[in-house]
């Protein structure tokens, strides 16, 4: 019984850790307000994941206007964002 109390203890301990050193992350990327200066690729998933190298399709154009800007989602793969600017014209 002490055994497993122990081995409780120390994941609780373990889990509380982990928890303490994934937060200043959330700070630390979340003030970033410039796209990144790398190769654009896409990271993981839609919920999970980032694009580097993005590029920001501008809140308006020639025959387009970008939605809820407040999101920030107005991001894209600069063949993406070319391909939008080409095509609306």
């Amino acid at each position: 019984m002490l055994r497993s109390a122990c081995g409780l203890g120390l994941v609780i301990l373990l889990s509380g850790v982990a928890l303490a050193a994934a937060e200043p992350a959330k700070f630390l990327f979340g003030a970033k307000n410039q796209p990144s200066e790398m190769n654009s690729a896409s990271h993981g998933e839609y919920a999970k994941g980032c694009l580097a190298g993005g590029v920001e399709l501008p809140e308006t154009g020639p025959a387009w206007q970008a939605m809820r800007l407040s999101l920030n989602r107005n991001w894209g793969h600069p063949g993406t964002i070319s391909f939008i600017q080409r095509f609306s014209s």
